[in-house]
């Protein structure tokens, strides 16, 4: 699944991503990585401005939702969703108004959840813990970081 992940951020135009606690900090490393190695706009949706004003007027469960619908979202960009769970409400709530069928829609989770059976391509794995949930989204995201970079300039990752 990684590799169907990863082809799919390289034909993106444009990536969103976004998560709760450990996951917010992946989703801000790895946009940064992912930028840095593709060329491309990577655009963590994390900021603790935009988390807090729009949870505050518009509920919690519409941080991620509400600034989505600031970009105009098109079929050629991707949203990447992070959730250990993999039933974060503010995540469950970006599927459902950004459904499969019309967006890609990505995502990083855990052995179970609404996150892994209602995305395009999910990088799952196979615990209950979180800590080894959120250490191997980190790994799994560097390993997408160095085919994106192999990518750019044309080689052979370095793994």
């Amino acid at each position: 699944m990684t590799i169907k992940f990863t082809q799919i951020i390289a034909k993106a135009e444009r990536i969103f991503i976004m998560g709760n606690g450990g996951s917010l900090a992946t989703a801000n490393h790895l946009a940064l990585d992912w930028s840095k190695s593709s060329g491309k706009m990577v655009i963590s949706l994390t900021g603790s401005e935009s988390i807090t004003a729009n949870g505050n007027d518009n509920g919690f469960e519409n941080i991620f939702v509400n600034q989505l619908a600031c970009f105009g979202i098109t079929k050629q960009d991707v949203i990447v969703l992070i959730s250990a769970s993999g039933n974060s409400p503010n995540i469950v709530k970006v599927l459902k108004q950004y459904p499969v069928n019309k967006f890609q829609v990505l995502g990083m989770t855990g052995n179970k959840g609404y996150l892994k059976s209602n995305t395009n391509v999910q990088l799952s794995v196979s615990s209950d813990d979180v800590q080894i949930i959120e250490d191997a989204h980190l790994c799994y995201g560097h390993v997408i970081t160095n085919v994106l970079n192999a990518l750019r300039k044309k080689s052979k990752p370095s793994f």
